[in-house]
Parts: structure tokens; sequence; C-alpha cells
């Protein structure tokens, strides 16, 4: 089943926003760069995700990874869009930062493999997006409602789009978004 170019711009949306959400629930800083998707449906999610000194944050980092997919496939199942494929999973830059950020986690051992760990982190990434599903919608929303506008560069000067167009949602609008959806954020604008 094919996805249309206007349904794949509504999954990435919902993918994004529920990395942003996740990540903001779990007490990790959001960038003020907020999320983007562009017109391919391609997106970004702007969040603190290179700072793990701990477990405990690198579990949080893995779970709000984690979240861009869990979100994205919620949604496919609600609308009857197609489901991302295993293949599209496993091979996704999501899984593969999670798997790297697994692979560093102290307690990995033969008796805690990294399969075991991934499916108790995957559960716990689904339980927080059942609670704020309609956060992460309201987040979703707000992004495909703002207007098309040219490519931004990022600070660090990379390019995140091949793409001359995008929706953006900014921090200071995600922050309204978040608020008025039960969410507190804190945003740095240094990881």
């Amino acid at each position: 089943m094919t996805v249309s170019r206007e349904q794949q711009i509504v999954r990435t949306a919902h993918h994004e926003a529920g990395h942003i959400v996740v990540a903001a629930v779990q007490n990790l800083k959001l960038r003020p760069e907020g999320l983007s998707v562009d017109e391919r449906g391609e997106g970004l999610a702007c969040y603190c995700k290179n700072t793990a000194e701990s477990d405990t944050e690198r579990e949080r980092i893995i779970i709000a990874t984690f979240a861009g997919l869990n979100s994205e496939e919620r949604l496919c199942e609600e609308l009857g869009f197609p489901v991302p494929e295993e293949m599209q999973r496993i091979f996704s830059q999501d899984s593969k930062e999670a798997r790297e950020k697994i692979s560093r986690l102290s307690y990995l051992s033969v008796e805690r493999t990294a399969f075991q760990i991934e499916a108790e982190l995957q559960s716990r990434s689904e339980a927080i997006i059942l609670k704020y599903w309609s956060a992460i919608q309201s987040v979703a929303a707000a992004l495909l409602a703002s207007d098309w506008e040219p490519i931004r560069a990022l600070k660090s000067g990379s390019v995140w789009s091949q793409s001359e167009k995008a929706k953006y949602l900014a921090g200071d609008e995600l922050d309204v978004v978040l608020r008025q959806a039960g969410v507190e954020a804190e945003f740095a604008a240094i990881c």
C-alpha cells in the first residue's frame, strides 16, 4: 500500500510530536528550534539527546527516540494509514540512535540482553504515548496548521532537508501548545 505525500506529512508531524512530547514529560530539555516537517514528509524534532551521563538519562533519551515511530504507528492504526514496515523500523535513523545508546547502558549483560532492554524501553515509550496522546495530537496539529516557509538552516549550519519549504513550530510556540496540553517543558539553547 502506498502512502500519499499528504499522509506522509501528517505521519511525520505525529512522529516528531511524539519525540518532543515524550522528551518533555521525561524532563529532557527541548531546543528552541522546536520541530518541523518538510514538503517531502521528512521531519526534525530538536531536543537534547547527546548529554547522557547516566543510565537513567540514556533510558529517557532512548524512550523519546522510540516515541517517534511509536507515535506514527499509533496514528496510522487510528486513521487506517499503512503502518511502518518492520524493516523501516529496524533500519530507521531513530532505531540506530537508540541501539547505540542501549549499547552504552551499564546493565547490558548476558542476563539482560540488548533485545530485552529494547523491548522494555519500547513498552515504556508506548505507555507514555498512550498517556499523553492528546498532547502529541495537539503539537502535531499546531505544526500542520503552520504555514509553509523556506527551509531554515540549523544553528550548526547543517542541512536537515533537501526540500525548499517546511512547516515549523518554534520553541516559543511549542511551549504554548505544550502548556495548553498540560505538559511543562524546559528549553535549552545549548545541550
